[in-house]
Parts: structure tokens; sequence; C-alpha cells
């Protein structure tokens, strides 16, 4: 098999599981070609990892400061050495890989784990809503989406990266991949599925209990995506506003001032 590329996973804590990730790829993957960044893990949970795969490469950031700083930093350096990279969040395993993946920004088939059915092989955006789903199949998009690569799982090339640039960290975590398959496709680049690569998602385990990150940046990001790819309309805001209703739990105080946000940084967008 090819080894071509690396393979590069993007871990916060969670050792045991990260460390599921790290055994699925190792099974499919040459070690020398395999990145593994800790971002901003505890000092136990980096020790413990290094020392059940010190063959592997370690990238360590101090301080966690979202996905999109981990993203950034991980491609920065994989980039140096390798052409094309798959890149996998530490609540995957990888099952099946393509040795030979076609240049680009690519999703890959997403798997429930308990079920084995697929989640996703990649995702639709509903500019009128601001709303986001999976997509079983590529021909379940409708004529009012647009596709996204999920940032759980993809393939991207050197020339992709340098072209596009980084995600943008303003983001923290949340849309952030959203935002960037956008700016892939205004710069012509196609947005596939790859389907000989496959990996088995355990949805939300890093986050999916905080309300700061299921909230507060999710509700934020959803503006500030369609605000910054000029997507916004009035029938996105009779949703937006409906949900951050519905959502905030009662707690009307941080729906406001997810609301007010928002409108304080288009008009400064306005401004500049």
């Amino acid at each position: 098999m090819p080894q071509h590329f690396a393979i590069a996973i993007l871990s916060y804590n969670h050792p045991d599981i990260t460390a599921k990730c790290v055994r699925s790829v190792l099974n499919l993957h040459n070690k020398n070609q395999v990145y593994l960044t800790h971002n901003g893990s505890l000092p136990q949970h980096i020790h413990k990892l290094k020392e059940e795969f010190p063959d592997i490469q370690h990238i360590e950031i101090q301080n966690n400061k979202g996905y999109t700083h981990g993203v950034n930093t991980t491609l920065s350096v994989v980039f140096q050495k390798f052409h094309q990279v798959l890149f996998l969040t530490n609540d995957t395993e990888l099952i099946q890989i393509n040795p030979y993946p076609k240049e680009g920004f690519h999703s890959i088939e997403i798997r429930k784990r308990k079920s084995n059915t697929i989640d996703s092989i990649m995702g639709a955006l509903n500019p009128q809503k601001g709303s986001l789903r999976h997509l079983k199949n590529r021909d379940d998009l409708t004529q009012k989406e647009l596709c996204y690569v999920p940032g759980t799982a993809f393939w991207m090339s050197k020339n992709v990266f340098d072209q596009v640039g980084f995600f943008d960290e303003n983001f923290h975590t949340y849309w952030e991949d959203v935002d960037y398959s956008l700016r892939a496709q205004k710069l012509n680049f196609k947005i596939e599925s790859d389907s000989q690569t496959i990996c088995m998602h355990k949805i939300g385990k890093t986050c999916h209990k905080d309300r700061f990150y299921t909230f507060e940046l999710f509700q934020r990001n959803r503006g500030l995506c369609l605000r910054k790819n000029n997507l916004l309309s009035i029938p996105f805001y009779f949703y937006y506003i409906k949900d951050l209703i519905k959502f905030s739990k009662s707690d009307y105080k941080l729906g406001i001032s997810v609301f007010l946000k928002h409108i304080r940084d288009s008009y400064d967008k306005k401004s500049t």
C-alpha cells in the first residue's frame, strides 16, 4: 500500500478514547506518518499517550484555544513534509482508508459507532434557516442547500491549505468547517466525498454537555458564519431568534447576549 500521505489526529484529553483512535490508524498506516496533536490536554494524559505511542509524531499545544487553533497548528506542521493529509478528531476510529485519495478538500464516510450505520458522507447548510444536517447521499442535497465538509474527518491537500488559508480562529469551535468549505468553494475547489475512507464516530463526546459549546458558541457562530459569507436574510432571523429562545433553556439573558453579540459584530463589519 502506498504511503504518500500523513494521518493527523486532534486530541483534547480523553486519553483512552484517543488511544483507540490511534490504534485504529496504526492498523492501516505507517507509524512514521501519523501525527497526534495534544490540544491543551493535561500533562498526565500527554505522558500516557506518548508512552504508549512513542514512534508517532507528537505535537503539543500548551493551551486549548479551540478546534480551529488545533487544526491550524496541526496542518501547518504536517504540510511541511506531506502533500496530503487525512485529518481526524480523537473521538473517531478509522476502519478503512483509500490508498489513492484525490487531491482537494473532501469529506469521508462517517458511521455511527453503536449501529455501524452511515451518519454522514458530507454536510448540508440551509442558509435561509441557518440550519445544518448530515447527508447520507449526495443526491439528498436540495436546491436551497450548500454542501460542506464536516470537521470531524476530512482529506485535505496542501494546495487547498495554501490557497484557502487557515481555519478562522474567531469561531473557536463549531461552524468553522462550514465557513472553510464556503471559502474553498468560492476559490473553485469542488467538495466531494471519499466513500473508500470510512471512520466510526462517537458523536459529541468532548463537549456535548458543555453549554458554552453547545449553545453559546454554536449559536454565536451560526450568525457569524452566515454574516461573514454574506448569506444573512430576513427568513434567517426568524429561525435564529426562535431557536435562541427555544434552546436557551429559559436562560433568556444568555440568549439575548448571544443575539446582541451577533448584531454588534454585524454592525462592526459594515462600519469597516
